[in-house]
């Protein structure tokens, strides 16, 4: 039962807090430097605001209780001509609060001890009375629009520099990544350069290789094997150099001529390599025709 009594107590209390805002006192909401200190600039400020000209067309109360008010904003920290419905205060200097739409009472600045004290009840339309609320305003305080600037540059500025941070490191990271690639694939390139090349030698070297020259291998007396050639040079060639096949021992088993361009390179070549590879032949040139 206790429960359902705070629950119909509370819905009470917001129904009664929703049914005393107006909404269409914000747009009427404008900053000024001093309130009317009397009943005549209140009168000439009231016509310039024109709040019985918009209190015809908002719903919020009746149209003769939509009325002009000059108080402190909510913060205390600047002064505001609006229109809005009469409140009336309790002890306290008038405030018009943008979040609950409305002119409130709020305990935390109490005009009846000031010199001279404001009445324990009084309408809000009639705040001109106490000049002492205006003066309460503190001015050494930065407006609540500063703050939300200050607050929101003081949140931008790190975030903006966390972003700018975050997209070096992912470029740094990025180029890193390529550099890494690039030399990857610039050494796998070499790799396969220098496979084919030495795969094209090794081709060279087995066709080189070939027998150009044949050797029919005897034994001496004592046992040791001597090369003789056999039909390993050109019978009929026009060659300006002269070529012999000679064995260890020195001896020049058999003379022949050759080509001097490609052939000449061949077999000096194949003697090269012969000789590498511990074989008993080499070639030699003898002499130049003339």
């Amino acid at each position: 039962m206790s429960v359902l009594c705070g629950i119909m107590f509370a819905s009470g209390a917001f129904f009664s807090l929703a049914s005393s805002m107006c909404p269409e006192s914000i747009p009427t909401v404008s900053i000024v430097s001093r309130c009317p200190s009397n009943a005549m600039e209140w009168k000439s400020a009231a016509e310039k605001k024109k709040c019985n000209f918009l209190g015809k067309i908002q719903n919020c109360t009746e149209a003769e209780n939509f009325v002009y008010h000059c108080v402190l904003n909510e913060d205390t920290t600047e002064l505001l001509e609006l229109c809005a419905p009469v409140w009336f205060m309790a002890g306290y200097c008038a405030r018009f609060s943008e979040v609950n739409k409305r002119i409130i009472n709020d305990p935390g600045l109490e005009c009846t001890k000031f010199d001279p004290p404001c009445p324990s009840r009084f309408p809000s339309n009639e705040s001109y009375k106490y000049q002492t609320c205006y003066n309460t305003r503190i001015t050494n305080k930065t407006p609540v629009f500063q703050q939300r600037m200050s607050a929101d540059y003081n949140t931008s500025v790190p975030s903006a520099f966390a972003i700018c941070f975050g997209i070096i490191l992912v470029l740094l990271i990025l180029f890193f990544v390529v550099g890494i690639k690039l030399k990857w694939i610039k050494f796998t390139i070499l790799c396969l350069q220098k496979n084919d090349i030495e795969k094209q030698i090794e081709d060279q070297n087995e066709t080189v290789e070939t027998p150009l020259l044949e050797a029919n291998e005897e034994k001496n007396e004592g046992g040791e094997k001597t090369a003789k050639a056999e039909n390993m040079c050109p019978q009929k060639v026009e060659d300006s150099r002269q070529f012999g096949i000679r064995s260890l021992s020195g001896d020049v088993d058999e003379n022949c001529y050759l080509r001097t361009s490609k052939l000449s390179a061949i077999y000096e070549t194949y003697s090269l390599q012969r000789l590498k590879n511990q074989e008993i032949y080499y070639l030699s040139s003898i002499e130049k025709r003339g």
